[in-house]
């Protein structure tokens, strides 16, 4: 089962606009855009890591 989940996963390309976040003292939320082709389901967390579900 698992190497046919494998075999379902595909390429993620993104841009992520800008390509640095900058966090300070007073900071706690900065805005970014994500630029994919097609839809997109999952989550980004710290550090920024993208979960596909699919």
């Amino acid at each position: 089962m698992l190497d046919q989940k494998k075999n379902l996963r595909t390429r993620l390309d993104v841009k992520v606009i800008p390509d640095k976040l900058q966090f300070g003292k007073s900071s706690k939320m900065l805005s970014f855009q994500l630029f994919a082709k097609g839809d997109l389901f999952g989550s980004i967390i710290c550090p920024f890591v993208v979960r596909v579900a699919s």
